[in-house]
């Protein structure tokens, strides 16, 4: 596999490695200030045998505590990211603080944690460190991008520093390639299969069900907010608009479904404690088959192994599995609402 010929940015002055150093902020002493980078996927979190966040600091830690000329700085982690792509947010702050000077040097456990996208390690390690003057280190791969035994060619060597002309680390960053689309290719199968069973994947139930405590993957009756989602139909074959509905729910001090799960301990972010019923809400609850007792899954899709983020799917190609669970709502009921909507036209409520 060829890389891309890029476009590489006019060299700063050349610099020695005895020079760059000095320049390191709080300390007339040859000291580098070092960024430890943890990064750890939703994949591998919690999968037995794989790295974790605490592994990967005490490596780092430890690894830097031999080190002399090196003291940390910080400590970026990126928790639940995949390393497919950049758009990390510990990853950008600690680029950030890279450009502004507060960090000269990344230490990273292995490059499958920089990231696991070929081209984009690729130029990371060939551009855009050695023209921010960064030091590198993946402490498992033995790499030191300013070991004096690296080679003199490449791009480091332009920019006034040294690195490694082996093949083998752009070896290893299509192998880390190759392993995170097999990774992701593997779990859209394995959910592919739970939609297609008709199991529910993570996340909050619909308001009206919590998940089973016996059955896993299911969802059984909240009786407390079941009663609410039955009113919620009521109301509107009734004939009652989506924001009408919404207003008689905010003025009894019914809790919507953020705040509901707030109050019952299933969300801790307190955005969620005070929020109040709306039209689009009371919409989405009206059209959900889910109260039927059916299962809809695959609304949305992603495929992050060819680049493609997550997207709407049409309603055609959703995934419905009948009869998964207890209905709250009669099918008689479900298709009056339905049919009301489609015969007042009344898109908005």
């Amino acid at each position: 596999m060829a890389r891309k010929a890029r476009n590489r940015p006019a060299p700063r002055k050349a610099q020695g490695k005895e020079e760059l150093s000095k320049q390191s902020p709080g300390t007339g002493r040859a000291v580098f200030w070092a960024a430890l980078y943890i990064r750890l996927s939703k994949a591998d979190a919690g999968t037995p045998g794989a790295d974790t966040v605490e592994n990967q600091r005490a490596l780092l830690e430890d690894y830097v505590k031999k080190q002399a000329d090196i003291k940390v700085s910080g400590i970026y982690l990126d928790h639940g990211y995949s390393g497919t792509g950049f758009r990390r947010p510990a990853f950008m702050k600690m680029m950030e603080d890279a450009r502004g000077g507060k960090v000269n040097c990344i230490i990273v456990k292995d490059l499958s944690r920089l990231g696991r996208n070929y081209l984009e390690v690729g130029d990371y390690l060939e551009t855009v460190f050695p023209f921010l003057k960064l030091r590198f280190i993946s402490v498992t791969d033995a790499l030191d991008t300013y070991a004096p035994s690296f080679g003199e060619e490449g791009a480091w060597a332009r920019y006034g520093m040294e690195t490694a002309g082996s093949i083998e680390i752009p070896l290893k960053n299509i192998i880390n390639e190759a392993y995170a689309r097999d990774i992701s290719r593997k779990i859209s199968s394995a959910l592919l299969v739970k939609k297609q069973e008709g199991r529910h994947g993570g996340g909050f139930a619909p308001y009206g069900y919590q998940k089973s405590r016996t059955e896993k993957g299911k969802y059984e009756i909240d009786q407390e907010a079941a009663e609410v989602v039955r009113e919620v139909f009521k109301l509107r074959q009734q004939g009652m608009r989506y924001f009408e509905i919404a207003a008689l729910l905010n003025k009894r001090g019914v809790k919507p479904p953020g705040a509901y799960r707030w109050e019952k301990g299933l969300v801790k972010d307190g955005r969620y404690k005070d929020g109040t019923w709306k039209a689009h809400t009371i919409k989405s609850i009206l059209q959900d088959q889910v109260y039927l007792g059916n299962m809809v899954r695959g609304k949305t899709h992603t495929a992050l192994y060819r680049g493609e983020k997550r997207h709407h799917v049409p309603k055609e190609e959703w995934i419905v599995t009948p009869r998964t669970h207890t209905p709250i709502i009669e099918p008689e009921l479900f298709g009056a609402v339905q049919q009301a909507r489609i015969t007042r036209g009344q898109q908005g409520g």
